[in-house]
């Protein structure tokens, strides 16, 4: 990994980390609701990696 692809890494984790301690806080007396939200689209996200990485095979199976 070249030198500007790591810094550019490491400020993107630490905003998205500034980020997420906000939101977090933000909602803090609902913390239970914020993991299921927080679940979901992780759920939503990760279905939606799988069927780009699959849609080849889907398309020729159907």
């Amino acid at each position: 990994m070249e030198q500007v692809d790591f810094a550019r890494l490491t400020y993107l984790v630490i905003l998205g980390s500034a980020i997420l301690m906000w939101f977090v806080a933000q909602n803090r007396a609902s913390l239970g609701k914020l993991a299921q939200q927080a679940a979901l689209w992780g759920l939503i996200f990760v279905g939606a990696i799988a069927v780009v990485g699959l849609w080849e095979d889907i398309r020729q199976s159907v």
